[in-house]
This record gives structure tokens, sequence and C-alpha cells, in this order.
């Protein structure tokens, strides 16, 4: 490829040879003749010049802690500005007032008493805490369709603050990239941070909580613990689907506290207790909602792995974001991340 990619800079820049390649190599014998005398000459040159550098040029690296430091500083900089950018390409699309069916709902729920709205959404499938948000931003900004696709787009700011700072620090500069581009430009997130519904927060306290759970895994501390449990409550009372998702979370401590010692038994059980307490008042009515729907739920099926993993990286996964995990995959393969 790079043999290829030589060859046609010569050809464009060196002898202004910029027609259609595929045709004069058809028609012109002289053309196809002085193309294939460099093709060979340059195959010839390249284990020359190959050689040459691998024995005559040297390369030594040396660590200076206040270029290390500058590097650091260039690097949080650079990708700032990306993550500043990225964001504010999400916040201009919330000046519109454009809301589909759930939206409306959402739009019609908050506009009531909070004993109204959560005596609506307790007959509905949702848990209240969006529903709060919005509230919220309702009595504050009065009924303004930017504010509300406001709400939804505070949590990519969040995800965004967060990966520049602890996440950053944990797991290096390209991770956070990465989850920046993920959070900002995936198909889901660009549908999710302007929709008026509940989904780009439940993600945000999911990953939180999961976040916390690896902190634990890696030194037990009561403030992780009692932040994984926060982030789950939160989760929880967010939408059905992420109390699914971080009782995963709890089933794999616990199974890590029993079986494998990585984690302390009593700190694994109070954290899962403290969480079961934590969503008892809401458990009666997610009982109820169960009772209501069973059989009678839109969602009909259960995907399969396969199918999840084509909707997450189907062509609604924008090249932006697959570009991000493949260039940070392969500087994780070849380098050690600096932190």
């Amino acid at each position: 490829m790079a043999h290829n990619f030589v060859m046609m800079l010569i050809l464009c820049y060196g002898f202004d040879s910029r027609d259609n390649l595929f045709g004069k190599l058809n028609q012109y014998n002289e053309f196809a003749l002085k193309y294939m005398s460099l093709s060979m000459v340059l195959a010839v040159a390249e284990p020359f010049a190959e050689r040459f550098v691998r024995k005559k040029v040297a390369v030594t690296v040396k660590w200076n802690r206040r270029a290390g430091l500058l590097d650091f500083i260039f690097r949080k900089r650079v990708v700032g500005i990306y993550a500043a950018v990225l964001f504010l390409l999400n916040l201009a699309r919330i000046f519109d007032n454009n809301f589909w069916g759930d939206e409306a709902y959402s739009l019609n729920l908050i506009q009531r008493t909070v004993p109204e709205i959560i005596k609506g959404t307790a007959s509905d499938v949702h848990p209240p805490l969006y529903y709060m948000f919005l509230r919220l931003a309702y009595l504050l900004f009065g009924n303004q369709g930017w504010a509300y696709h406001l709400v939804s787009l505070i949590p990519c700011g969040i995800i965004i603050l967060f990966a520049m700072t602890a996440f950053w620090k944990k797991f290096g500069a390209e991770a956070a990239a990465i989850l920046i581009t993920l959070a900002c430009l995936s198909g889901n997130a660009v549908a999710y941070n302007m929709e008026v519904r509940m989904y780009s927060w439940g993600a945000l306290f999911v990953l939180l909580c999961f976040y916390e759970l690896y902190c634990i895994l890696q030194r037990e501390r009561i403030l992780h613990y009692a932040l994984f449990v926060a982030s789950s409550l939160a989760a929880a009372y967010t939408h059905y689907y992420c109390l699914l998702s971080v009782a995963f979370f709890y089933a794999a401590l616990l199974f890590l506290a029993l079986f494998r010692r990585w984690v302390s038994l009593a700190k694994a059980m109070a954290s899962s207790l403290c969480m079961a307490a934590g969503y008892l008042p809401w458990f009666v009515v997610l009982l109820k909602t169960m009772e209501r729907i069973e059989g009678n739920y839109w969602i009909t099926t259960i995907p399969t792995v396969k199918e999840s993993l084509r909707y997450l990286f189907s062509n609604q996964f924008k090249p932006a974001a697959w570009g991000a995990l493949l260039l940070g995959g392969a500087r994780w393969f070849c380098m050690k991340p600096a932190y």
C-alpha cells in the first residue's frame, strides 16, 4: 500500500498526471511502460533504503520531566479542543421544537405536579428520576424546546468532563478520546443526546456505576462503595433496563467476594443491602408494572448477543467513531499509554 501511495504521489505531483490511471494504462503503451519502470525502480530501491536506515540511523529517546509535562499539557489541550468542538456540534442541535410521540408524553407529564408525575410514570413503564430533571428545567426556563433538549445533553457534558479527569488519569489519553468520541458521535449518542427521554442519563449512570466497580476491584475504599451504590440507584431510578445492567454489576461483585476473595464479602453485602433498601420504595411499582404488561409489551422478543452487537456496530456507528476505536486500539497495542 505504501509503495502504491508513493507511486501515486510521484505521478500526481512529479509528472502532473491527474487523469484516469486505469484508462491511461490501458490506452497508452508508452505511459504503461513508464509506470512499470518507475514501479520496479521503487520496488528495488525500497529494501536498500530500509537497510541503510537500519544500519546508519539510530534513535535515542530520553525522558525529560519538563518535556513530559509539556507533552501532557499539549495532549490535554488537543483533546480538550476536540471535545469542545464535538460538544458544540451537539449543542447547536438543541434549538428546535420538533418532538415525536414519546417526547410529547414526557413534555405533557412534567407540566403536572410532582405527585401527579410520580403517579403517571408509575402507571407507565419508567421510573421517575428523569422526569424530575425535566420538571426542574420546566420550572427554571418555562416551556422552551431548547431547555428540554439541553436536559438530555447535560449527561454528554458530564461524560466529557469525566473523561478529561478521572477517566484520563486511570486509563490514559487514548481511552479518554475514544470515550468522548463515542459519547458525541456514535449513532445512539447523536440521537439520545437530543431526545427528550431518559436514555442519555441512564447511559451516564451505568457508566459511572461500572467505573466505581472497577475502582473497587482495584482498591477497596468506602468512597468507591458509596459512589457505586449512589450511581446504581440513580441508574435504577432512571430506567428499568439500567436497573438490570447494575444488577449484573452487583452479581459480579458478590461472585468475586464469595468465590475469588477479591473484595470484602462484608462490604459487598453491605452495598447490596443499601442498594436494595434504596430501591425498595419503587420495587412495588416495578412488580405491578411487570404484572400489567406481561404478555402485552411492545418488545416481544429478547435480542441475541449477535443482534445486539450488530445494532451497536451497524451503519449507525459513525466513521469517526470507528476511526477512534481503530486508532486507539493500534496505539494501545503499539505503545504504552502515557498517563
